[in-house]
């Protein structure tokens, strides 16, 4: 299709062979004739009181109960508090294991690069009986790269200034980067308060803090007994990790590391969003969009389903996936477009999300000719699932229904009425676990021309959104119309 087909005037719309039958995808097919005709196939759906008084006792009993309670409750809020020096000399006078705890170390090529975990625990090292040290002896080089702690007071021999009980990271003389490793022990909001220092006179390194393989902070020090602080909350799923990494910056290579991490025990409440529809291929791409607007990161994990409830696989840049995730943080936005063949078969589904904090949500639907776009609609994520929706349609408005359900089937029930709210008919489908369909709203329930809106109810909460489509290929979101559970409805 050339520019010349978005004239008005030479642009005609049809809407043609309502009958064809797909049971589990609705297809909108735009054929382009060499004659500029457009024709829209949309083939049908896919006290006081003396009796209250409580003797001695059994006051005692219950007293003891309530504390326990209070006590599971306070224990449920409180937080874990990880320093990495103090646990380092704890390890070290245990297990001397590495992983130690929560804490790992290691040396890497790089901040966001793989890192290899130091095999040698080596006692008494650079000549002071106070040093614990692990290093590497396969890649050491004049006992780098390292990581070292000082048990011991102020250390200062011309070359080494170390303070009392200091934990040290020691970049390689062969370019490697040191690096300490915490590793998330639960989900949770985490603070964390470093400060890098120099420790070494002619020191000259560059510093990082990376949180789950993205640098979140960088900087140089480049004199002894400078100090580099930092201080940032983040959100961390079990396994995430926090690196404080050391690496070469044109000097020599000690550079002290103070690091705490304070977790909260409970697990925060996740924020969840839905998205009822997503096409790719047949014309048709698919646009991510998430917007951190807080002040902490975020980290949402979308899981994409076909019509059958099953995993789908979504091709984006990153690779044809079925579950991503993104880390975003404060002010971080994506805005990511699938890359799927536009002359493929079209494919349909929706996603779910859940995300460790609030984020604006939502999924852009753009329609190709070869690759030129011909129209778009953003819809906004849904936030829960309801069993009550109504919002203005006619013959052509696209309606897009998920079961979010892992365990139930949903009867979800269209009833169209007419601008004067006559009742038009009503159509029921069913739809498993998990499963989605789509359909246009006149050939579903079998109206040739009609405009009012449509009620849709379901047996169990699901998510539904509207697609205005009068004028495609121009298209444009409708409202939801998602109502609350108990709305009373209009009744045919």
């Amino acid at each position: 299709m050339t520019v010349k087909l978005m004239n008005a005037p030479k642009l005609r719309k049809r809407y043609s062979q309502y009958s064809r039958f797909l049971s589990s995808t609705l297809v909108f097919e735009l054929i382009i004739k060499t004659t500029s005709r457009v024709r829209w196939f949309t083939p049908e759906l896919r006290g006081a009181n003396p009796a209250m008084r409580i003797p001695r006792k059994r006051f005692a009993f219950v007293l003891s109960v309530v504390l326990a309670l209070v006590g599971m409750a306070t224990a449920q809020t409180t937080s874990n508090t990880y320093n990495a020096a103090t646990n380092f000399e704890q390890g070290w006078t245990t297990t001397k294991s590495n992983p130690n705890g929560v804490w790992s170390y290691g040396y890497s090529s790089g901040f966001t690069n793989p890192i290899t975990l130091y095999n040698s625990a080596v006692a008494a090292a650079s000549g002071s009986s106070s040093f614990q040290t692990w290093v590497s002896p396969a890649i050491e080089q004049g006992g780098s790269p390292n990581v070292a702690f000082n048990d011991g007071p102020a250390y200062n021999n011309g070359n080494l200034d170390l303070l009392a009980n200091q934990l040290s990271l020691g970049s390689g003389i062969g370019g490697q980067y040191s690096d300490l490793v915490f590793t998330a022990p639960a989900n949770g909001t985490y603070s964390v308060v470093a400060s890098f220092r120099g420790d070494q006179y002619g020191v000259g390194t560059v510093v990082a803090i990376v949180v789950n393989g993205s640098v979140l902070f960088n900087s140089n020090v480049t004199a002894d007994g400078q100090t580099v602080p930092f201080s940032s909350q983040v959100s961390l799923n079990a396994g995430n990790t926090v690196v404080f990494s050391v690496g070469p910056g044109g000097g020599l290579q000690n550079t002290g590391i103070s690091a705490t991490v304070t977790g909260a025990l409970s697990q925060p409440q996740p924020y969840p969003y839905y998205f009822s529809h997503l096409a790719f291929s047949g014309g048709w791409q698919s646009t991510l969009t998430y917007i951190n607007y807080s002040p902490q990161a975020v980290t949402c994990v979308t899981n994409f389903y076909s019509d059958a409830g099953t995993p789908l696989s979504t091709p984006f840049s990153e690779g044809t996936i079925s579950t991503r995730t993104d880390v975003l943080q404060p002010g971080q936005s994506i805005h990511d477009q699938t890359i799927a063949n536009l002359a493929g078969f079209l494919t349909e589904g929706w996603a779910q999300a859940s995300c460790t904090g609030p984020v604006q949500a939502s999924l852009l639907y753009r329609l190709y000719q070869s690759s030129t776009p011909l129209g778009e609609a953003s819809v906004n994520a849904e936030t829960a699932p309801t069993t009550e929706f109504a919002t203005f349609a006619q013959t052509a408005t696209g309606v897009a229904f998920a079961n979010p359900s892992t365990t139930q089937s949903a009867t979800i029930t269209f009833t169209v009425y007419s601008a004067t709210g006559t009742g038009l008919g009503s159509q029921s489908v069913t739809l498993g676990p998990l499963a989605h369909s789509s359909a246009n709203v006149g050939p579903l329930l079998g109206l040739q021309s009609f405009t009012g809106f449509v009620k849709i109810t379901a047996s169990i909460p699901i998510i539904s959104l509207s697609l205005n489509a009068e004028a495609f290929p121009v298209f444009s979101s409708l409202p939801p119309g998602d109502l609350s559970s108990s709305t009373p409805l209009v009744k045919p």
